[in-house]
């Protein structure tokens, strides 16, 4: 069995016992960004049916060479608006979201023949610059961009999305797990199809898991390092 299954199994079981302890549900993303579509079709063979990607392009030509297969495709990436064409009719839900001119783009160019599209908000949970999103202390515009995702005919509001700080501090990413944690809980009380939490990559997912998680976003644990040169 070669690397990528061996991660892929160690990943899965990890999360099996975390979701026993608590039961709870927990949805592996793998996160394929850079990485080749045998990749994919090995993962996706293995049983893994959910895949991300950050960039518009690489998206796009992904989904309709891999068009074959029920993969949901999730977009994580930041959103330019003349690139979301390249999006929306595609994923499966987008997590990426932080702006009004986004939502309004993305319920335009999703086709009213498919499902209404799932939106995630981003959260800046640390208020850094480093990190995209919404600051989390700013509840009256993540309040107000919801309700605009559900007034769009094409998109549908299903929750929320953060990074923690780029830290080794347990301690750190707990209490900003926690944060998001929080913030979701809040925003499940007040708009009935909010059930997705997705927070918690390689370095940090067990973490995440612990704080409450639905989704984790996982890739160099999975696929191995990157090669941003290619």
């Amino acid at each position: 069995m070669d690397n990528l299954a061996n991660n892929f199994l160690e990943i899965k079981n990890i999360i099996d016992k975390r979701k026993t302890a608590i039961n709870q549900e927990v949805h592996l993303i793998a996160v394929s960004k850079t990485f080749a579509n045998n990749d994919i079709i090995q993962l996706y063979n293995l049983g893994q049916r959910e895949f991300a990607e950050n960039y518009a392009l690489e998206f796009y030509n992904k989904t309709q060479e891999l068009q074959y297969l029920d993969i949901q495709w999730h977009y994580i990436g930041n959103l330019q608006t003349n690139k979301i064409k390249y999006i929306a009719p595609y994923a499966y839900m987008v997590q990426s979201v932080e702006k009004a001119s986004q939502i309004i783009h993305l319920s335009k160019h999703r086709p009213y023949n498919l499902p209404k599209l799932k939106i995630l908000l981003q959260i800046n949970v640390n208020g850094t610059s480093q990190q995209h999103g919404i600051k989390i202390t700013d509840i009256q515009n993540i309040i107000e961009l919801a309700e605009l995702i559900d007034n769009q005919e094409n998109l549908i509001f299903h929750g929320i999305m953060g990074i923690a700080s780029n830290s080794t501090n347990k301690k750190l990413q707990n209490e900003e797990f926690s944060q998001l944690y929080e913030l979701f809980v809040m925003l499940k009380s007040k708009f009935s199809n909010v059930d997705t939490l997705s927070m918690g990559m390689s370095n940090d997912f067990e973490t995440a898991i612990a704080c409450g998680t639905t989704h984790i976003r996982i890739g160099s644990k999975l696929f191995g390092t990157r090669n941003y040169t290619q």
